[in-house]
């Protein structure tokens, strides 16, 4: 017949009707549709389309968000034998302090930014130029090989070493690795 039955059968009928059922099968059919529903569905399909929308989306995705530095100290670091607080302790003290630099090359208040106040420039570059081997360079210059380097700098009628990345910190990726 040309109208759907009444009743439900036991079996699928071999020839489709030209009507769609008034009641919903409780079962997906064997053999998919050749056309889309016009009803959309409530929820979404298990399987992804195979075709893409031809239509961009009018609204942009959101950008990756970026973690926030928390700004806290190294406590596992200790430099001159002491730990960031104790280093930092008194204000003159702590202005001498947390601008020196270890025998390895390390600025105290890179590792100690909280207790040396210096979180809003934890991850910039110093500004100035830096050599390296007789060459001048800014940090932006700088390739990935070079950031980890050990350079000799004369202070005071001797020499100190300095790791470069803890003067390229943004370009050397310094706080990516705190």
């Amino acid at each position: 017949s040309e109208a759907p039955s009444a009743v439900h059968s036991e079996a699928p009928s071999a020839v489709p009707s030209e009507a769609p059922s008034a009641v919903h099968s409780e079962a997906p059919s064997a053999v998919p549709s050749e056309a889309p529903s016009a009803v959309l569905s409530k929820a979404p399909s298990a399987m992804p389309s195979e075709a893409s929308s031809v239509a961009p989306s009018h609204l942009p995705s959101e950008p990756p968000s970026k973690p926030k530095l928390v700004c806290k100290d190294n406590k596992d670091i200790i430099l001159f034998n002491k730990k960031c607080k104790k280093l930092a302790k008194g204000n003159k003290k702590k202005k001498k302090n947390c601008k020196k630099w270890d025998a390895t090359g390390r600025l105290v208040k890179n590792h100690c930014p909280k207790s040396c106040e210096n979180c809003a420039k934890l991850c910039q570059d110093d500004k100035g130029r830096i050599v390296i081997k007789g060459k001048t360079y800014k940090c932006s210059q700088l390739t990935n090989d070079q950031c980890a380097l050990v350079i000799k700098i004369k202070k005071k009628k001797k020499q100190e070493k300095r790791q470069v990345r803890e003067i390229c910190r943004k370009r050397c990726n310094f706080c990516s690795s705190m």
